[in-house]
Formats: C-alpha cells, sequence, structure tokens
C-alpha cells in the first residue's frame, strides 16, 4: 500500500465516488405466503420504470436507485422507493429475507408484456428454470454499485507513473479489486452473511448438516446459504475459467461462454413443439447469467451489449453481489455496512494483486463455500497457499484495513473495530442472530414478523418526491406502450431497414420464405422458397413492374398525359422548364389556386399550394420546386380530399385519407410541445423519417394563421401545420377502404393498367367518396411507383390491412 502515504494529502478525494443499490425482495400476503398477484400497475412497468423492475419472478420485486454521490443519499433514495412502494401497494408486505419464503408449484415467471425487449427477458427467464430450476431464482439479495470519480482517478494515475491511457488503467486498477475481491470476499460473507437457515420447500433432500425445525431447515454453523453451493451457484460455470487479469481477457472468455454451446445445455434444446425454451444452448444465454460476486459494469447506451460496452468505453463502476439481506434492517443494509464496504474496497485497490491461476482459483472457489456453510465453526481452515485459520487470515486483513480507516476517519476506525469484534465474537454477526431468533420461531414466522416490523418503520415521503415518483410511473407505463407499438411493427435485428421493408420481410417469415437482406442501405432484400427466388427492393420495387412503368410515373406529367389519353379525369397542368418562363405565365394562374410542384419526385417533397392573387408566393413556389428538378408543373387546384389507393396485381387492397401535418390544442401545451408529443404518441409508431416537424415551411403555415411555435392552442382547436397531406411530412393516414364506393376501386385499377404497372399508389381528389364516380367530382392527382405499405399495414386511424401478403402472391410465393 505504498500509494497510501501520499493519499493522506488528498484524502478528500477517497469521499468522491458514486454508490446505487438495488435490493430485491419477494411480495408476500399478510399472512406470509407468496404473493400470486402481477406486478403492481401502480408501480409502473418493470420494463422501462428506473426505479421499480422485477427479478426472475412476477412476484419478485426490485429497487434500484440511481448513481448519488454519499452513503446517505443512496439510503435516502431506497428508503424512498420502497416507502412508496408499500404505500401504493399496501395489501402486501416485503419479506426481508434472503432465502425465500414457502415455495411450491406457485412461481411465475416475470411478465414484460409483447414487446421485442419483453420477449427477450421472458425467454432468458424460460430458459433459467430449464437450466438452475424456478426455486434458485428466487432467492433475493442486495447489488452495491460503486465507483470512484474521475478526480481520484486523475490523481491516482498521476501517482502510479502509468505509461497506460487513462481508461487502461481505470480498467486495470477496477480488475485489480476484482482479484482481490474475489480473494478475499469470503470476509464480507463471514461478517454480514444473514442465510443460515431456509424454508424446506426450497430444497428437494435435507443436505448434510443441516436440522429440521417444523417447515426451516437450519445449519448451526452457515453464514449464508445463499452464497453457499445450494444457494445462488452454477456447477456448470465453475466449470468454465472466466479470466480477470484484465478486460481483454474478460472480455474473450465472456464471449466465448456466450457464443460456446453447452452439452447438458444442447440436451434441453432450444425449441419443443414450436415453442422457444431458452434463448440459445450456450454456457451463458446473455452476459447477466454470469454468477459472480462481484462484475465489472458499464452503463449501456440504446442498443448496446455490456460486453461491447465494456469494449468501446472500458469499466465504469464495479457491481459487488455478495451481500445478503439484512433482515433486521427495513432497508436490508445499515450503514455499518456501508462504511466497511467503501474501505474495504480501497484495501481490494491499494493492495498488491497477483494472477488467479487455477490453484488459486479452485482455493478460493472452496474458500468461500466454508465460509458460507462452515463460516462460525470454531478453528475452521481455508486455503491460502497453504491451510490457514480463518480467524488468523481475516486478522491480517484488518490489520491492513487499519491506516486506511485511519485515513478515513473516527466514524470508519469505530467501524473497523466494530466488525473486527465479530472475529472473537461470533454471536455478533447476522447469521448467528438470525439462529438466536429462530430459536424460538419458524423462519415463515420469523420474516412475518420483522416484514410487518418494517413496514410500520417506513417513514412519510414528501409530495414532490410522491409526486415525481407518480410521473416516472406514467413515463414507464407510456415508454413500455411505446415499445410495444413499435414492435408491432419492426422485425428485430433489422430495426434499421425502412418501413414497408420490414413489414414485407416479417410477412415472408411467417410464410416459410427465406429472407436475405443483400444491401441494408439500400433496402435490397432476397427472397427464397425452394428454387424459387425473387429480388425485392423497398418492399414495392420487384420484378413485377417494368422499369418502362416505373419512369412513366416517375414523370408526373407524362403520367397526366397518357391518363387523359385513356379518358381519366386529372388536374389541368403546365410543364416548365425554367423559373423565368413559369414566372411569365402567372397571369394565367393569378385568379385561382394552384400546386407548384417537381416533375419527377415522391413524398411531396418541393410540393407548394399558392393561393390566388399571391404573386410572391408563386414565385417563392418555383424556387422551391426547381431545386428539386430541372422540370415543374404547375396544375389547377382541385377540390375534394385527397386519397390513396394502393393497387397490387389489379386489385385495391386499401385506401387511406390523408390528413396534413395538425396538431390538436389542448390549452396547456404549445405547439412546439403539441409536435413533440405526437411525435412521441406511444400508442402509435411514428418513424423520425415521418414525424412532424417545424421547417420554415411550417413556421409560414402558422404565420398565414396568426400563430408561433410557441403559441397555446385552445382545448380541441385543430392547426395545420402543412398543405400537402403526405404522411412522410407528417400526416395522419387514416383507412377508409371499406367507405369508398367501389367505382373508384375500377378506376384506380383501369388508371394502374393504363401505365402498365403491377403495384401502385394512386393519389384521388374525390369530391364525394360515398357517390359514384363522374367525369366531375374526382381527380387524379399522381400516379406513383415504389407506394409505401406501412401506411396502410399501420394506419393512424382504421383498420390494418395486411398488404404485404399480396405482394407475396404477385411474386409467386402464394
Amino acid at each position: 500500500m505504498k500509494q497510501l502515504n501520499k493519499l493522506k494529502k488528498h484524502k478528500e478525494l477517497l469521499f468522491e465516488f458514486q454508490c446505487g443499490l438495488e435490493r430485491e425482495t419477494l411480495r408476500i400476503s399478510k399472512d406470509g405466503k407468496l404473493s400470486q398477484k402481477p406486478h403492481p400497475i401502480a408501480l409502473g412497468s418493470p420494463l422501462t420504470h428506473p426505479y421499480f423492475s422485477t427479478d426472475f419472478g412476477e412476484a419478485q420485486l426490485e429497487w434500484n436507485t440511481p448513481p448519488l454521490s454519499s452513503f446517505v443519499k443512496a439510503k435516502k433514495f431506497l428508503h424512498d422507493l420502497m416507502a412508496y412502494a408499500a404505500q401504493v401497494n399496501s395489501n402486501e408486505l416485503f419479506w426481508p429475507y434472503s432465502m425465500p419464503c414457502e415455495l411450491n408449484d406457485n412461481i411465475q415467471i416475470a411478465r414484460y408484456g409483447s414487446s421485442n425487449a419483453a420477449r427477450e427477458k421472458e425467454l432468458y427467464r424460460k430458459g433459467l428454470c430449464y437450466r438452475y430450476g424456478k426455486k434458485l431464482q428466487m432467492i433475493s439479495s442486495l447489488h452495491f454499485n460503486f465507483s470512484f470519480s474521475q478526480s481520484f482517478w486523475d490523481f491516482f494515475y498521476d501517482l502510479s507513473g502509468s505509461k497506460k491511457s487513462m481508461q487502461s488503467f481505470i480498467n486495470d486498477s477496477y480488475f485489480k479489486i476484482i482479484r482481490n475481491f474475489l480473494c478475499e470476499g469470503w470476509l464480507l460473507t463471514y461478517l454480514f452473511g444473514a442465510s443460515p437457515a431456509m424454508h424446506e420447500s426450497y430444497i428437494d433432500k435435507i443436505p448434510q448438516g443441516f436440522t429440521k425445525k417444523g417447515n426451516t431447515l437450519i445449519h448451526p454453523d452457515a453464514t449464508s446459504i445463499r452464497m453457499s453451493y445450494l444457494g445462488y451457484y452454477s456447477r456448470i460455470q465453475d466449470q468454465l475459467t472466466i479470466s480477470f487479469k484484465d478486460l481483454d481477457s474478460y472480455l474473450k472468455d465472456m464471449k466465448f461462454a456466450i457464443s460456446t454451446p453447452c452439452p447438458l445445455y444442447q440436451k434441453i434444446g432450444t425449441m419443443k413443439n414450436g415453442e422457444p425454451l431458452q434463448i440459445n444452448d450456450h454456457f451463458l444465454q446473455i452476459e447477466n447469467e454470469h454468477y459472480a460476486r462481484i462484475r465489472p459494469k458499464r452503463n449501456l447506451h440504446k442498443g448496446e451489449s455490456p460486453l461491447s460496452a465494456l469494449k468501446t468505453r472500458g469499466v465504469e463502476y464495479l457491481e459487488v453481489r455478495a451481500i445478503d439481506i439484512n433482515p433486521f434492517d427495513p432497508l436490508g443494509l445499515t450503514k455499518d455496512q456501508f462504511l466497511f464496504l467503501h474501505q474495504f474496497l480501497l484495501y481490494c485497490l491499494l493492495k498488491e494483486s497477483s494472477t488467479l491461476n487455477e490453484e488459486i482459483r479452485c482455493s478460493l472457489i472452496g474458500n468461500q463455500q466454508k465460509v458460507a456453510l462452515l463460516g462460525r465453526q470454531k478453528g475452521l481452515l481455508l486455503q491460502c497457499h497453504k491451510p490457514i485459520p480463518l480467524q488468523e487470515w481475516a486478522a491480517r486483513i484488518f490489520k491492513h484495513m487499519e491506516p486506511i480507516s485511519h485515513l478515513l476517519g473516527p466514524a470508519y476506525v469505530s467501524n473497523l473495530n466494530q466488525e473486527q469484534a465479530k472475529l472473537k465474537d461470533a454471536s455478533l454477526t447476522p447469521s448467528a442472530q438470525v439462529l438466536k431468533a429462530l430459536k424460538n420461531e419458524t423462519l415463515e414466522a420469523f420474516g412475518l414478523k420483522w416484514a410487518k416490523k418494517h413496514q410500520k418503520e417506513w417513514k412519510s415521503v414528501s409530495p414532490n418526491k410522491i409526486k415525481r415518483l407518480d410521473q416516472t410511473v406514467l413515463t414507464s407505463l407510456q415508454n413500455k406502450q411505446a415499445l410495444e407499438t413499435a414492435s408491432e411493427v419492426l422485425l428485430e435485428g433489422h430495426e434499421t431497414l425502412e418501413l414497408s421493408t420490414q413489414i414485407l420481410m416479417k410477412e415472408a417469415l411467417k410464410h416459410g420464405i427465406e429472407v436475405e437482406v443483400l444491401d441494408p442501405s439500400d433496402n435490397f432484400i432476397r427472397l427464397k422458397k425452394g428454387e424459387h427466388i425473387e429480388y425485392v427492393k423497398q418492399a414495392t420495387k420487384t420484378s413485377q413492374d417494368t422499369y418502362i412503368a416505373s419512369l412513366l410515373m416517375e414523370n408526373k406529367h407524362l403520367t397526366k398525359v397518357l391518363l387523359r389519353e385513356h379518358g381519366f379525369s386529372t388536374p389541368d397542368s403546365h410543364l416548365y422548364h425554367s423559373i423565368d418562363e413559369a414566372y411569365q405565365d402567372y397571369p394565367l394562374y393569378e385568379k385561382k389556386k394552384i400546386v407548384v410542384k417537381p416533375k419527377s419526385t415522391n413524398f411531396g417533397i418541393g410540393i407548394t399550394f399558392v393561393k390566388a392573387h399571391d404573386k410572391k408566393g408563386y414565385h417563392d413556389a418555383l424556387k422551391e420546386a426547381f431545386q428539386h428538378g430541372y422540370s415543374i408543373l404547375v396544375e389547377t387546384f382541385h377540390s375534394g380530399k385527397e386519397y390513396r389507393f394502393l393497387v397490387i396485381d389489379e386489385k385495391v387492397e386499401g385506401v387511406i385519407y390523408r390528413i396534413p401535418a395538425h396538431v390538436i390544442g389542448d390549452g396547456i401545451h404549445t405547439i412546439k410541445e403539441l409536435v413533440h408529443l405526437k411525435n412521441h404518441d406511444p400508442s402509435y409508431y411514428r418513424h423520425s423519417r415521418i414525424q412532424l416537424r417545424l421547417t420554415k415551411v411550417e413556421i409560414e403555415k402558422l404565420r398565414s394563421q396568426r400563430l408561433t411555435p410557441n403559441s397555446i392552442l385552445p382545448k380541441n382547436k385543430k392547426v395545420f401545420l402543412r398543405e400537402n397531406s403526405n404522411v412522410s411530412t407528417g400526416g395522419d393516414a387514416i383507412d377508409v377502404t371499406d367507405d369508398i364506393h367501389p367505382s373508384y376501386f375500377d378506376i384506380a385499377t383501369a388508371a394502374t393498367k393504363a401505365i402498365g404497372a403491377k403495384i401502385c399508389g394512386l393519389d384521388i381528389l374525390l369530391s364525394f367518396p360515398h357517390q359514384a364516380a363522374t367525369q366531375k367530382n374526382h381527380s387524379i392527382i399522381e400516379l406513383n411507383f415504389n407506394p409505401v405499405l406501412y401506411f396502410h399495414a399501420f394506419p393512424n386511424e382504421g383498420k390494418k390491412r395486411n398488404v404485404a401478403e399480396p405482394v407475396l402472391k404477385l411474386l409467386g410465393f402464394k
């Protein structure tokens, strides 16, 4: 501990850290039975709530604090979470003990909803059932997360004289703590172990050394059944050698474990009768399955795995998992335990550390098992190169910790002395105190008594805190719904593809068609079933449409010429190749409303509606249109509402009515806020490319209505942000397929056939959509190649249409 003397002048850095707590518990009824009720809706969604979650079981509640700068703040935050949970879920109690209450066939794995993320979490837990059994997973604990501040590392890095990068130095330092913790962390099990007994229902056969008292199994020398081979333990994982030499070695071994099949788990299989049994048959399904008393961690970015986060950005904090719930404390962890953990982690940092070779690894596993089941046995020998009494080794650790406690201050000195007293008098340990209580009562009665006592001790939560927690509950439920909405649309693993392509791929996979993404940036896929192969781009560009048909539809002017030749009604329009030429013809349009658009474009790009007698607006519209093409069209505006007809293989598969981008006031939020709320409405998945925006176009539209983005609209007042109704610019799609007069279906299919297209999106203005078509009550605005499937499959309102299936049928797969 050479650095200790140099730290004396900067001891304030030792108190610059962040810590957080993860506390698990079983929800029980007032008579001590495992709750059969679902996770309380009053605590929000366990999938998306930042503080209230579930572990393995539906009845296994978990509280998570954020990283905080002191033990006092962490304890206060956890207290408020637990008190809030007790308040909104007052008909149940929290089991105060690490080993579970009575367990029968009443264990339900945690439920998270219907989203992709939820299904993944549930499948992982299903795999745990087959691998380890449900009962083991119902053990609860308290995890202590800890990290030193950047200021601390800056000083410590300079002190070390390391030539490595700062993050590499931090990684090495945290791994040094881990190695020392694994070697000597058994001391925490002795000092804080609090599970020397278990309910008989937890295990089928009474293990050696245990005696039965009523329905309670007791070991007289045990400290922590949870930390023994009877608790959270896997012999299979013991066969894995996960190196803690450094980050690279750790990542390599973990990658092997999550990518290598395990013969025992291969016997379980991954599917049975079409139902998945586990994520995979590897040694570890995912990284979190690795059982370790302490783990290196990194906060995750969206879509990032734990290993990739560590590889990319290094270790951020440590997760200490070797702590039993203290049944005598409402939070499950006392202030004294906090103080000791702090100085013990410092001790592990400052102490020299050697590589954990196979011999040391085996001995540290053996030492942990001995202390967990025999820790208070007099004369217990541990292995440290040679046999050594527990008391002697522990005294050596305490002696080396003394300078650290003196540096930290009187409270830490007192704490160290208090914990050291447990070496001379084992009756002071929590495990001994639990056994003392169990002389007069069963584990069930003991747990129920302390659960009731803790519930009475919760102090009230401040109104402001309750208000904030109420809001996080609401937000979590909205976020869960948003995930479920997105998961209905998105194809897991291919979320970056455009939406229509994902819809087609989902439908293809449903019908047993092989799907291969050839070029994700171009949304180019290959579909294969048997010998039949088709290539598709962006869902609706297929071999069934000729190249010339797409070119005809792309040319808006030529499309109208051909449609008129076939007797279809289209708006009057003129083609211009220069802005001056178009500007000179303004007198032709001065007295009527017109539409200015590029000759060849999709998705409403460059389209402007110009009112009568608006010469400046006309000039601006010309400039806008010429920015998106070399030629433009000026069309007479046709009254009526615009509808999009989707035609596939001479049949109308869907019709949507498109409403221009708009918001509806609530008397509270500004237009800018309403735009944000609509874009993030959890009931509808709105990709970033089709969200409402406040560009110069929308702001000008607001200005024409004497509004700004900061205006607050009266309740129920609808304000449009655009003239054009394209969904790609924020418009809403309403399915009206069943409400349109069938005569328009005939017009749509005939117009598509006239161009020679198999897949087409027609934009038609209808004055009276419920009445039969005449030459004057409708007008075909555009024919579009590569029409979007998404708006028909998932409209904002109305019936969802399976428009992917007819595409597959057209391609010969049905």
